[in-house]
């Protein structure tokens, strides 16, 4: 059965009966069809080749996990209705890394990695295309060659909430981007784009990024990565998140080879016999569980075990 599946005469909220878990759904969410939230919200989708799934390792994790019971996570923001998740996701990375590494928790800078950051993996045929989707280890790319982050206070989220309308970065990648050159912009309204913007720093981050790295695709090593190393950023498969409410996804609800949307892993549980994962989501509080939603854990549901990454800090002054 498909998670979009609902009859047209029952109200609002329904619950969508999965494979061993109940999850509710708000058929009013967005105000968008399914068609419009893949355009406008999500990214367009990355194909990942499928993984057969192996015994779990016999690592040795807690019974649960939450990051922000130990105050490694930020509150959850809003990406508005623009493919920009995969840099609230990378950012979000590194808040929790710097919170781990130096005892400070402050909000990093979406809209730097939407406006400048222009990397590419040819050999994999990816790229960071701003407003219209990118990765997580392409930003912390990025960030190493530029020097750093700013803080969210010094550089502000403009581009999903109307109040601003950057430009493509600088040199993005055509081919694997897409041609956006009849995008309407103002680079000149922006603090990156502009003329001695943001996006040419040479001072003022808030932290810089030494290293990344990309983790197993075995969820207890996962989960044990996660204690050991704080919340990771992932991308997931996102089609059926739309009018999610509360409960646990199931690995029926999604295809795990279409990769459209980038969040962060923070922790993971178990409910009534059901394995599950805890991830903060950038699409607002008032979304889902408080802003955050549970994913079936140990199945490799919607993809989530295939693209798990993490970058590594330092203070800024070891690179200026």
């Amino acid at each position: 059965m498909n998670i979009l599946a609902w009859n047209n005469e029952i109200g609002p909220w329904y619950y969508f009966v999965g494979l061993r878990t109940e999850v509710m759904i708000n058929r009013d969410s967005w105000g968008m069809s399914p068609e419009e939230f893949k355009s406008r919200v999500l990214m367009f989708p990355r194909r990942v080749s499928p993984v057969p799934l192996k015994e779990s390792s016999n690592i040795s994790i807690p019974e649960s996990w939450d990051w922000r019971d130990k105050g490694a996570v930020s509150p959850v923001r809003d990406q508005g209705s623009l493919g920009t998740c995969w840099a609230f996701s990378t950012a979000q990375n590194i808040e929790g890394q710097r919170f781990l590494k130096f005892g400070v928790l402050e909000q990093l800078s979406v809209e730097q990695l939407i406006e400048c950051d222009a990397s590419a993996d040819v050999s994999r045929g990816w790229a960071d295309c701003g407003m219209f989707g990118g990765w997580p280890y392409l930003g912390f790319q990025y960030l190493m060659k530029a020097g750093g982050i700013f803080s969210e206070k010094d550089y502000p989220y403009c581009a999903g909430e109307g109040k601003c309308l950057p430009c493509m970065p600088r040199n993005y990648d055509l081919k694997l981007c897409g041609d956006h050159s009849d995008l309407f912009c103002k680079a000149n309204n922006t603090q990156g784009q502009k003329l001695e913007g943001l996006c040419n720093p040479k001072s003022g981050f808030a932290v810089s990024i030494r290293d990344w790295t990309r983790f197993s695709q075995d969820e207890r090593e996962i989960a044990d990565a996660l204690v050991r190393t704080g919340p990771l950023s992932v991308l997931v498969n996102a089609d059926s998140l739309q009018y999610y409410s509360g409960g646990i996804v199931d690995a029926d609800s999604c295809d795990p080879t279409e990769l459209d949307h980038a969040v962060l892993l923070v922790g993971y549980g178990s409910e009534d016999g059901q394995d599950y994962w805890i991830i903060k989501n950038s699409w607002g509080s008032s979304w889902g569980e408080q802003g955050y939603f549970r994913l079936a854990r140990g199945s490799g549901a919607c993809g989530v075990n295939q693209e798990v990454v993490t970058a590594f800090v330092q203070n800024p002054k070891a690179q200026m």
